[in-house]
């Protein structure tokens, strides 16, 4: 008795490692700048991977700035602050290693050449870097959003649900 009551302890205190599993429940773009992109084609597979495509029709001033942030959700409305929150330049939001530097090099963008140039970026299966993932996340529903703007001007929206198990 004393036995299984220390290990459901331990359990709570230390918490249980377990495989980790992130569904993505949806993806959209609300909002999108005519004048540098045209409207991004985004959605989920039945494989748990995104599929996004989208042309540059003008570069991005140098400028631009990235902004992420990881919003929890509680009774149904996204208000926790996880405090994952990155703000910085998009060319160096290319060098951000755990997750939107990797997710901009899949689309195509690259050190080098930022600002990216017009022309036609994307990718169809990409997946969530697990291998980059801590180990433990609490179990909840998640919104993903990032938001390119210059100056005081949105340039791009982009918001991912999704559900941690």
């Amino acid at each position: 008795m004393i036995l299984t009551l220390f290990i459901v302890l331990a359990a709570q205190f230390f918490g249980v490692k377990g495989a980790l599993e992130i569904v993505i429940e949806d993806i959209v773009c609300p909002f999108f700048s005519k004048e540098y992109l045209t409207e991004p084609d985004v959605y989920v597979n039945a494989d748990n991977q995104v599929f996004l495509n989208f042309s540059i029709v003008k570069s991005f001033p140098t400028e631009t700035q990235s902004y992420f942030q990881l919003l929890g959700a509680s009774m149904g409305e996204y208000v926790i602050h996880t405090g994952l929150e990155l703000q910085m330049s998009l060319c160096e939001m290319l060098d951000e290693p755990i997750i939107v530097g990797p997710i901009l090099q899949i689309v195509g963008f690259d050190k080098p050449n930022c600002p990216s140039p017009p022309g036609v970026y994307g990718n169809e299966n990409i997946e969530i870097p697990m291998e980059l993932m801590p180990d433990e996340v609490i179990p909840n529903k998640y919104l993903i959003s990032w938001e390119l703007t210059y100056k005081e001007e949105k340039l791009l929206v982009i918001m991912i649900y999704i559900h941690v198990h």
